[in-house]
């Protein structure tokens, strides 16, 4: 009877504290939160978890919100959730209340409490975070985020105190790798910062696992060697033996003594330098110095005979170039280095380029920048240039922030001026281009002509076509107007009669080089006209009422009859007849049928005719220099033809003798008289005053 009572008032309870906890829910749906706060708040003792779970939705509601609250209820709910027994779980199931119910709202906890955070976040305030937070899903973010303002708030402040202090407190964060970098920095900055020797010394004594302890050394080797010349190298070599660029300072040592490569200094040298780590070096290079060398493939690699046609450097590499005092440019893998004729590798295989060497000095690039280097592979510079080309023997051109400035070749500034543009040197003068405007400078940096016209162009030696207010004018080199800016376009400078062709509006006239008129006759526009009006051999064409005819520098015309077509003169005049090109006299009497394709003046040296698609050649007595047999004929080094038939090439001179037959894929110059001749994947060497032929030996 007793245990029946028991059980009867453990049922009334049980259903009272139910009940109590279905109208909280009810309360909270309805948004009645004091309600639903005083019921949750009566059922925790009983119902613990449920009700520390309800007391968390409770207070993440916007309109009744308290997340330290909410944090502290969703523990008390988790914690006690092992204690409910089967029934009640399954009882308050329908609150979507279960240990999986239990975790999200843990992370929906969490996530407000970030969210809230990164209103205003601190180191501090993550930090609390992180500690309270480790289930989070935003613990990652929290982390990073911490660790991102603390290592920002500490690198601006920048000192390496402050730097190890970041890397004792969090050692495993992301920012470890760059703020031990930045450490490196900061300590090299600190211990070298009035850029002293004594400084760099004391730094390679005291950080000897420091990142910059090369730089440093190297440094050190820049500083002691900042006169770049001999004396400058005995004094490194005698005080820093052990320095890493001692070698380098041996081998600048040398290479500057070397500079002229006079085979009597390779004694003198031995002589003075007795202790010279690489003296079997020089020996060999006393020996091979005065041999020729000349690329040769084979093998699908390229490589170096001599003279003899022997092998002296094997075909392993994908490009050679010649070689020019003892050193050639070759590449491997894709990248370019530098070799000696005892095929060592002066110049390691790291750059995407490596142009000739100038007075002891190469242009490389890498990865779309530019430096310099000396013979033995030293970088000139520390900074690298987004352009740099030679400006004259010894003053380089080079662009950094978007503007050029003069350097020398230890690429230290010449000029402050800075310039847009710089184009190359001609005839002693360059244009720049400043605040988007053309000026003139010479060889020795002088502005000749500041900056102020919209573009400038060379027109003759020492004079330049310069545009204003789109009209154009010439002017000297020393800044002299020759000409108003009144022309709307000035031709290029034809050395037969020392004139050029102007254009304004339709109408078309001479000037001579001065700027002055020829004569006073103009003529009408046609297309091409600043090209074919051109004098040639004391004429030019002229149009008039849509007619074509010749005229002389004197302004008389020498052709009278009105043509529709016509082609400059080459002793005789070239016109056209039913679409077909022929040649008549100055009486109009025709002199060749009109049956070619094309007839034109060539380059002076004779009269270009095509036919059927085929080239040809006449002299101007009308010989047949070369048959209408060829694809294609080229002037080569201004006293060489190179005639194309087929897939082949040959060489022939100007009188239409043969000079190599037409068996080639490609001739080019190798060097001075000698010519390389390559054939179905090998070549050969041709020098041109011997006749001799050279190619590699078995």
């Amino acid at each position: 009877m007793k245990l029946l009572l028991f059980l009867l008032v453990f049922l009334q309870a049980y259903l009272v504290f139910s009940n109590r906890i279905d109208k909280a829910f009810e309360s909270l749906n309805r948004k009645d939160y004091y309600t639903a706060h005083k019921l949750f708040q009566k059922s925790i003792k009983k119902q613990e978890s449920i009700s520390a779970f309800g007391l968390t939705q409770l207070y993440l509601r916007h309109d009744y919100q308290n997340l330290d609250s909410a944090y502290r209820y969703i523990l008390i709910s988790e914690s006690s959730f092992g204690s409910l027994n089967t029934k009640d779980r399954l009882k308050f199931s329908k609150f979507q209340f279960d240990s999986l119910a239990i975790q999200s709202w843990k992370q929906l906890v969490s996530d407000e409490l970030f969210e809230e955070i990164l209103n205003t976040p601190t180191e501090i305030s993550l930090q609390k975070f992180i500690d309270q937070n480790s289930w989070s899903n935003q613990l990652g973010k929290a982390i990073l985020l911490r660790d991102s303002i603390s290592f920002f708030e500490m690198k601006a402040l920048n000192t390496s105190q402050l730097t190890h202090n970041f890397l004792a407190k969090y050692p495993n964060s992301i920012y470890s790798k760059p703020a031990n970098s930045l450490l490196q920095d900061q300590q090299f900055e600190e211990a070298t910062r009035s850029g002293m020797l004594s400084d760099y010394e004391k730094f390679v004594n005291d950080y000897p696992e420091n990142k910059h302890y090369v730089d440093a050394e190297n440094r050190i080797y820049e500083l002691a060697t900042k006169l770049a010349d001999i004396n400058a190298y005995k004094q490194f070599i005698s005080t820093y033996p052990k320095n890493r660029n001692i070698n380098d300072a041996w081998r600048q040592l040398y290479q500057l003594y070397m500079m002229d490569f006079d085979p009597a200094k390779f004694d003198s040298f031995q002589k003075e330098f007795a202790d010279y780590p690489f003296i079997e070096e020089l020996k060999t290079d006393r020996s091979i110095y005065l041999e020729s060398y000349f690329p040769v493939a084979y093998n699908e690699k390229y490589g170096y005979i001599n003279a003899s046609g022997k092998i002296v450097i094997p075909a392993e590499y994908d490009e050679v170039g010649p070689f020019k005092d003892g050193l050639a440019v070759v590449s491997k893998y894709s990248k370019y280095g530098v070799i000696n004729k005892k095929n060592e590798l002066v110049v390691e295989f790291g750059f995407d380029e490596i142009l000739d060497f100038n007075n002891a000095r190469a242009i490389v690039i890498k990865n779309d920048l530019y430096n310099l280097i000396d013979r033995s592979g030293r970088i000139i510079s520390s900074r690298d240039f987004a352009d740099l080309f030679v400006f004259s023997s010894n003053i380089y051109a080079g662009m950094l922030d978007s503007h050029y400035v003069f350097y020398d070749q230890n690429l230290i500034e010449l000029s402050a001026v800075e310039f847009q543009e710089v184009g190359l040197l001609s005839n002693g003068f360059t244009i720049v281009k400043q605040n988007n405007l053309f000026g003139l400078i010479d060889s020795s940096l002088n502005i000749k002509i500041k900056c102020q016209f919209d573009d400038l162009v060379k027109f003759n030696e020492g004079q330049f076509i310069y545009t204003l207010n789109s009209k154009k004018g010439l002017i000297s080199a020393e800044g002299v107007k020759l000409t108003e800016p009144i022309y709307d376009e000035i031709s290029a400078f034809n050395s037969e009669n020392n004139t050029a062709i102007v254009k304004i509006g339709s109408q078309l006239n001479w000037i001579k080089k001065d700027g002055s008129k020829l004569f006073d006759l103009s003529m009408e526009y046609f297309p091409n006209s600043l090209e074919l009006a051109q004098f040639s051999k004391g004429y030019a064409i002229y149009r008039k009422k849509g007619k074509f005819g010749l005229i002389d520098d004197k302004a008389k015309l020498a052709f009278k009859t009105s043509l529709d077509q016509i082609g400059k003169y080459v002793n005789y005049i070239p016109t056209v007849k039913d679409g077909k090109w022929g040649l008549i006299d100055l009486k109009g009497k025709i002199v060749t049928p009109y049956e070619f394709e094309l007839i034109e003046d060539w380059n002076n040296r004779g009269i270009l005719i095509q036919k059927n698609g085929l080239t040809g050649m006449l002299n101007y007595q009308l010989g047949l220099v070369l048959p209408i047999e060829f694809n294609s004929i080229k002037v080569f080094e201004e006293q060489f033809l190179i005639i194309i038939k087929g897939s082949k090439c040959g060489l022939y001179d100007f009188s239409g003798k043969e000079v190599l037959p037409i068996i080639y894929d490609r001739i080019q110059l190798f060097e001075k008289d000698c010519l390389t001749l390559f054939n179905e994947n090998e070549f050969l060497y041709y020098f041109i005053r011997t006749k001799r032929f050279l190619k590699r030996t078995e």
